[in-house]
Parts: structure tokens; C-alpha cells; sequence
């Protein structure tokens, strides 16, 4: 779909790109292939899912191929501003991207940048930001993670991201964090002893809530283990603007850690978590 839309734009422009449009031809045909009943339909066998796979990769390489050659007919390839890092961010779908959160990955060669101190401007304009799992330097300084904005995204736009140390502008939306408690301006949701008891809707002033409990998370093992009280940290305060976070660490038994993530972004409805569970060592019950 990227090498798709890099040929239509090549091609709007009345760029030759035959060569390239004959590479995309040929990494179809191969997705073909390799999409055939017996690799990886409803009757597979073994030494055909190899062969599907095979055909699946070597689509995906010419396809690479082609949308890395069709997008350097059409990147500016101007170098950035002294003291900063610049990124192109384009919608190759067919449809509106809704105001939602976007991500993109990143990586320094050179650390420049503080958590702290880091700024976005989106085609020119500011807008705020934050780090999920920043890999920091000794120094403080950011070596990789996770770039996150709240935007939408028009149909075929390609905007040009700019990162800078400066002042992060505040974000519009209200958020609102404890150990209790997380909100912003379209949702609250309560939290007790680590755990969602209920989530409101703000603007229509619905709650929901069962049994005195919004989610519940079960474990079963084949042993009794003395479980630890939950401990409740908040992780982000949304201080940025973008997204406000609780994590809970919380055993089950000895040998077990789930480590639990509850999050709300600002001026959206979606309340977010994710689990995680991690054996910390041979367990001494068996299968």
C-alpha cells in the first residue's frame, strides 16, 4: 500500500518511474502466490506454508524496494535546522486518519535532546508531545522511544515533523491523575487498590459499573501462593498534555509479576490498558 501510493504521487507529478511500477507488478504476483488455500488457507500443509512464506517475503522486499526508490524521487532531501530532527509523516490510506493518538519510533546516533526540553512542530506548528518508553543516555539525553501526539490526519497529507529542545506548549484537554483516579475532560474512570471500579462518561453522566467493578482480572494456579497487595504508582501526570498513566505491580503468587498500565489522552474517550505478566522464576508446581 506505501509503494501504491508513492506511485501515484510519482506519477501526478509525470515522473518516469517504469522500472519501479514494474518491480510493485512483480511483488504482487508473488503476494499472490503465496496467498494460495494450501500455505495458508483452510487446509494447510507444512512444506507449502514454508513455500507461502518464502513468496510472502520476497513480495514484501520488491515492494520495499519500490516505495524506497518512488519516495526518493519525491522527498526534499534539504538537511535540517542546526539543533534539530526532522521526520515525514504521510497517510498512504484510503480514507481520513481520526483525531486519534500517532506514534512513530525513535533513534539517535547522537543524543541531543531532553525529555524534559523536547518540542514538535507538525508542518510548522506546535503541537504537544510526549515519550512513551524513552531509553535515556547517562547524561539524561534520549536515545530511542516512542513519540506520541494526538492529531488527525487528512486524506494524502504528508506533513513534515520537526523536533527541537525548547518550551512544550500545554495541551487543550484536561487530564487529571492519581492513584484513585484517572480523567480528562470526556471520561473518569475510579481505581481501587489498583484495580477500575467504575468509568463515567462525562458528557452524558453515565457510569459504568458491575458488582462494584468495571474490570477484574483472574489467575488461576495449580498451587495457592501468598499474593502481594497491590502497589500503585503514577507513571505519567500528564503534565505534557498528551496522555495521563497509573501502572500497578501487583503478585499473584511469589513467582509471578503482572505489571498492569491503565491510560487516558487528552480530549479523547478511550480508556486504555495493557497487562503484562512476567515469571520471575521456576515455579515449583508442574503441568
Amino acid at each position: 500500500m506505501k509503494a501504491e501510493w508513492w506511485l501515484g504521487k510519482a506519477k501526478e507529478k509525470g515522473l518516469r518511474v517504469d522500472w519501479e511500477e514494474r518491480k510493485l507488478l512483480e511483488a504482487k504476483k508473488w503476494l499472490l502466490l503465496g496467498q494460495n488455500s494450501d500455505k495458508f488457507g483452510w487446509n494447510p500443509r507444512g512444506e507449502k506454508r514454508i513455500q507461502g512464506e518464502y513468496e510472502f517475503r520476497v513480495a514484501s522486499e520488491y515492494a520495499q524496494v519500490a516505495g524506497v526508490l518512488l519516495s526518493e524521487h519525491l522527498i526534499d532531501k534539504e538537511k535540517p535546522p542546526e539543533g534539530a530532527r526532522t521526520f515525514l509523516l504521510y497517510n498512504f490510506h484510503n480514507f481520513a486518519v481520526p483525531t486519534m493518538p500517532l506514534r512513530v519510533n525513535l533513534e539517535f546516533e547522537k543524543e541531543m535532546f531532553e525529555p524534559s526540553n523536547l518540542t514538535l512542530n507538525v508542518d510548522g506548528y506546535p503541537a504537544p508531545c510526549d515519550l512513551i518508553n524513552p531509553d535515556l543516555s547517562p547524561d539524561g539525553l534520549i536515545r530511542s522511544g516512542t513519540l506520541v501526539f494526538i492529531e488527525n490526519v487528512e486524506l494524502g497529507v504528508k506533513w513534515v515533523l520537526t523536533l527541537r529542545s525548547g518550551t512544550p506548549p500545554k495541551g487543550k484537554g484536561r487530564l487529571k491523575v492519581s492513584e484513585e483516579e484517572l480523567a480528562n475532560d470526556k471520561i473518569k474512570v475510579t481505581l481501587e487498590d489498583g484495580a477500575p471500579v467504575s468509568l463515567t462518561d462525562l458528557e452524558n453522566g453515565i457510569s459504568f459499573s458491575e458488582n462494584g467493578r468495571f474490570m477484574t482480572q483472574r489467575f488461576s494456579f495449580k498451587e495457592n501462593g501468598q499474593a502481594s497487595e497491590a502497589n500503585v504508582m503514577v507513571t505519567n501526570t500528564g503534565k505534557r498534555g498528551v496522555y495521563a498513566e497509573v501502572t500497578v505491580h501487583f503478585k499473584p503468587v511469589e513467582q509471578v509479576l503482572v505489571v498492569t498500565s491503565y491510560r487516558v489522552y487528552s480530549s479523547l474517550p478511550p480508556f486504555r490498558n495493557r497487562n503484562n505478566s512476567t515469571l520471575l522464576r521456576k515455579p515449583y508446581w508442574s503441568d
